[in-house]
């Protein structure tokens, strides 16, 4: 839990923030904890040199720190609730009565995550350009736009070199939300930004997202009942897909079409490609739609009644023709630059080897692998390294979602997305309506 008392006036800060987050008013917030005033007033020991994530505490970073602190700034900064000590216990409670600012809670995030959780959070950031400045562990949130890695302690270390990183991601011709979990010197950085270009947000968020991530860095932590589905974005836009590739974030994402509805239905005949609907396959497919999945599914929101059939089942809907509407908008660039990028394994017929991205290729015959189902899965699992996160694309038809769900239980370190026709036209084959208008460069 947090020991501090919510207050009115916490809530009207939180507010008067998430609306200048919503409606993009430029805005810098640092805080100030034990640990920056432990560097500042230099009252660490030999011994006792670090805070609790590992962070040294510099004499020169504490010299800048008090720098910024000395002078009035007009941007946000905040203080702890809570008591405060410094390493041999003497309370630091009074150092923002040395320090004038206009101070306000430092740890509202926090005290909404311990409250309620952070749903809102993840909307209102969902609906802005986030650059995400963190470790590793950070990178899977779904609200990132842009993600810059940093290690998990002591950047300071390196500081010139990542501030001039940060700098290439400022746009002036786009406001962007910098949120930083970058430790102490995270107030420097924060300071150096907004005295750089006021036209952005840089707001340090610490830790409070560290349990969302499966982290459990601060006490309270352990006390959160995280409902993960909760705060799981669906694929709904090409960014979704090129960011999880860009950063090598393993992932999965089956698409559920008409073709696959009616297979689960167990109707007679077959699709379009000449794929059949076989009853076993059907059978294969309601197994996975009928449980609750941890990786992605996209579903035909264009036919009505594939819509009716996938919201029968409890699963994390995103958009199955994600990847076709880009391609109708001639879009699909960023996601062909992003296979590019990385190590693709592609499953499909003859004539999409002709694809340049491709690094490994399956071939499979045009139609009807369900025959051949467990050769082709032997043959994918023998592509596996453990030192490569590939990306593997499905153009194999209704039992591309059987392979994906398997492959994904198997091995979830690797990629596995089913693409679909979506290549079609790139290799000469124009095997749907749309794929004759497109102008192919």
């Amino acid at each position: 839990m947090i020991h501090w008392k919510w207050t009115q006036q916490d809530t009207d800060q939180l507010s008067e923030l998430c609306e200048k987050l919503r409606d993009r008013a430029p805005f810098a917030f640092s805080r100030w904890g034990d640990g920056e005033w432990i560097n500042l007033t230099h009252t660490y020991t030999a011994e006792k040199n670090k805070n609790i994530d590992g962070n040294i505490f510099y004499e020169d970073l504490g010299n800048r720190l008090k720098d910024i602190v000395s002078m009035p700034r007009d941007y946000y900064m905040g203080h702890m609730k809570v008591a405060i000590a410094d390493v041999n216990g003497n309370s630091l409670q009074h150092m923002k009565n040395e320090y004038p600012q206009q101070w306000i809670n430092s740890d509202l995030l926090h005290g909404l995550s311990a409250q309620q959780g952070l749903s809102y959070i993840y909307e209102l950031f969902d609906s802005i350009h986030i650059v995400y400045i963190g470790n590793d562990s950070l990178k899977t949130l779904p609200f990132i736009n842009e993600f810059i890695e940093i290690p998990p302690a002591n950047v300071w270390d390196d500081y010139d070199n990542i501030l001039t990183h940060i700098k290439q991601y400022i746009d002036d011709n786009k406001h962007k939300t910098f949120l930083f979990s970058a430790g102490m010197a995270t107030n420097v950085f924060i300071h150096d930004l907004w005295e750089y270009n006021k036209n952005n947000t840089y707001m340090d968020i610490g830790s409070v997202f560290d349990p969302y991530v499966g982290k459990k860095s601060r006490g309270y932590h352990a006390n959160l009942n995280i409902n993960f589905n909760e705060y799981k974005k669906p694929i709904n836009k090409v960014s979704d897909l090129t960011y999880k590739i860009d950063n090598n974030i393993p992932f999965a994402f089956s698409r559920w079409g008409d073709g696959e509805w009616l297979n689960v239905n167990k109707e007679d005949g077959s699709n379009c490609d000449g794929n059949v609907y076989y009853k076993d396959l059907g059978d294969a497919l309601l197994e996975i739609v009928s449980t609750r999945q941890d990786y992605d599914m996209g579903m035909q929101t264009l036919i009505p009644w594939s819509v009716q059939q996938a919201n029968k089942y409890d699963q994390n809907w995103g958009d199955a023709d994600v990847l076709h509407r880009a391609s109708i908008h001639n879009e699909l660039s960023p996601f062909i630059e992003s296979l590019q990028d990385v190590h693709i394994v592609y499953i499909g017929n003859e004539s999409l080897k002709a694809l340049p991205f491709i690094n490994e290729f399956i071939e499979i015959p045009y139609n009807n692998i369900w025959n051949d189902r467990e050769s082709l899965h032997q043959k994918i699992i023998e592509t596996f390294k453990d030192d490569v996160c590939k990306v593997y694309c499905f153009s194999a038809g209704m039992a591309a979602n059987v392979f994906i769900d398997r492959l994904w239980k198997l091995n979830n370190t690797n990629s596995y997305i089913d693409v679909g026709s979506v290549f079609d036209p790139h290799v000469g084959r124009n095997t749907r309506s749309y794929h004759k208008k497109l102008q192919l460069t």
